[in-house]
């Protein structure tokens, strides 16, 4: 865990709770090491850590601020409702072959739907961090089904 502790002049270090001679005592990674009861260890603010961790601190009586929430805010792209209006993280493959089998309704674009399609899928396989794949699914089947209708409209009778 890392914790801030007042008394070393707010320095940011790791620390461990350990036994010691007079109970538990948090182990703070100085050279050499120092040890805090929870009398001399002020108000510790625990800046990384498990709530384990962070629950053991205060049941062996440590005054510890819990700074968790305020190191690492959220992201917008952990909000599946932001995700779904805004194209975070998303393949720009995806988007652009959702759009063209959008418009591949109207029949001319929809080989390009289909192009983007298996190119966003192919792009979303090799980059599984990425999102987008119900858009390219669509820009696939839509721009399969606006490009068959073009095949059937211009064959001759």
């Amino acid at each position: 865990m890392k914790i801030r502790v007042p008394t070393l002049a707010g320095q940011v270090l790791d620390a461990r709770l350990t036994s010691g001679e007079s109970g538990v005592v948090l182990e703070v990674a100085t050279t050499p090491p120092r040890w805090f009861t929870p009398e001399t260890a002020g108000q510790c603010e625990l800046l990384e850590g498990t709530a384990k961790e962070f629950s053991e601190l205060r049941a062996y009586g440590f005054a510890v601020v819990d700074r968790r929430s305020e190191v690492a805010p959220p992201r917008p792209e952990d909000d599946a409702v932001v995700r779904m209006l805004i194209p975070i993280g998303r393949s720009g493959w995806a988007i652009a072959a959702g759009y063209a089998g959008l418009f591949s309704l109207i029949v001319v674009p929809a080989p390009l739907a289909l192009i983007l399609g298996v190119i966003a899928l192919w792009h979303l396989k090799k980059n599984p961090t990425k999102r987008g794949l119900p858009r390219a699914i669509f820009g696939l089947v839509m721009g399969l089904v606006g490009t068959v209708i073009l095949i059937l409209v211009m064959m001759p009778r």
